[in-house]
């Protein structure tokens, strides 16, 4: 029988209004297997961030990532967004595809933004 798997959204933070954020876990058989975070959902340029969507190593490569991609972007738009923005990983060469398969564009690189523990650094592509 396959695997059926549903999201909610589990908590709403509404206390700054332009960071107002709502996390959505995904779950199969009643487990937390995923989830994904929009932030600044009240903010009045209408301009929210999605965070990483994670998904839990023995439930990736079934289309949940897809799916809660397409769920989360959608309640970002029901809440008024008028723009969902991300920041991918620039060594991530997976996940930027998904991306721009459901039609996000890269935009730019924020270049050297994040050390690592050995000491190097990492840069991100943001997309929307």
């Amino acid at each position: 029988m396959p695997r059926q798997y549903r999201t909610t959204v589990v908590g709403v933070q509404v206390a700054a209004a332009p960071t107002a954020r709502q996390c959505h876990q995904a779950h199969n058989e009643g487990r937390v297997v995923g989830f994904a975070i929009l932030v600044g959902l009240s903010d009045p340029h209408r301009s929210v961030e999605l965070r990483p969507i994670v998904v839990s190593t023995a439930h990736r490569g079934r289309g949940l990532g897809k799916k809660a991609f397409r769920e989360v972007v959608a309640r970002a738009f029901e809440h008024g967004a008028h723009r969902v923005w991300l920041e991918v990983k620039e060594t991530n060469h997976v996940v930027p595809d998904l991306y721009a398969n459901e039609g996000f564009s890269r935009e730019g690189v924020l270049r050297e933004i994040v050390r690592e523990p050995d000491g190097s650094w990492s840069s991100f592509v943001l997309m929307s």
